[in-house]
């Protein structure tokens, strides 16, 4: 829905995961996004999803698997390239508990046809992996040796 330069998109969704013969969930969920348009090259954008279980039936199926999140991005759009920036909050049923990541997501047009690459997730796997070797302990020193002894 278009309320001059903000849109309203609001939705529901259910979802069936069937894992192993004896476990299966059922996902419901709502979810939404305002945006507001400043210009026609600027626009700010809020959303949120909301589920009723953030299930984690294997590493594997992961990605694939709704989770409840929300957050808020700044798009900048030429004719030709654009860039969505920002942040998202989402839960993350591996580690049980909240994360955060980047929303960078580059965007050009060939021609009628829209690309757009997400690479939040990339820049966020490298600064963890930064910040995990950074709050490693030093490693030991190199051991003791004897100084050698000449034999005359």
């Amino acid at each position: 829905r278009r309320f001059g330069p903000v849109y309203v998109t609001l939705y529901g969704e259910a979802n069936h995961y069937a894992g192993m013969p004896l476990y299966s969930v059922y996902q419901f969920g709502i979810g939404g996004e305002v945006k507001y348009r400043i210009s026609p090259a600027l626009s700010v954008t809020g959303f949120a999803n909301v589920y009723n279980v953030n299930p984690m039936m294997s590493h594997a199926a992961y990605a694939f698997m709704n989770t409840s999140s929300y957050g808020g991005y700044v798009t900048i759009q030429g004719d030709r390239l654009g860039v969505d920036l920002g942040a998202e909050r989402y839960y993350d049923p591996r580690i049980r508990g909240w994360d955060v990541a980047p929303i960078v997501t580059p965007k050009f047009k060939v021609g009628e046809v829209e690309f757009s690459i997400p690479v939040g997730g990339l820049i966020k796997s490298q600064m963890d992996n930064m910040n995990y070797r950074s709050h490693q302990p030093p490693p030991p020193p190199p051991p003791a040796q004897e100084p050698q002894r000449r034999h005359w």
